[in-house]
């Protein structure tokens, strides 16, 4: 597991890439920092996790969601990506 620092390190030497370009690599990183499983080791048929999943926006009609996981999978995973993202933006 990569460690925040090395995080850190890595992303912000990455400031020339277009988000398109990093988006996935980035929530990659974020998933093994946080110990959580990627989309293809934690859904391999991409029903319930996945990058660009096609969604219905909360206005209606089609779109995408950039990553989309079934949120009852979460459980306390979800809370701990978000504490180590609010240390990130505090360090």
């Amino acid at each position: 597991m990569p460690s925040v620092i090395a995080f850190q390190q890595e992303w912000r030497t990455a400031k020339s890439l277009t988000v398109r370009s990093a988006d996935q690599q980035h929530f990659l990183d974020l998933c093994a920092m946080s110990s959580i499983p990627s989309t293809a080791e934690g859904d391999p048929t991409g029903e319930t996790y996945a990058f660009e999943k096609g969604v219905t926006k909360s206005t209606g009609g089609p779109g995408f969601a950039d990553v989309c996981r079934t949120l009852l999978t979460y459980g306390s995973s979800l809370a701990t990506v978000f504490g180590k993202l609010t240390w990130l933006r505090t360090t």
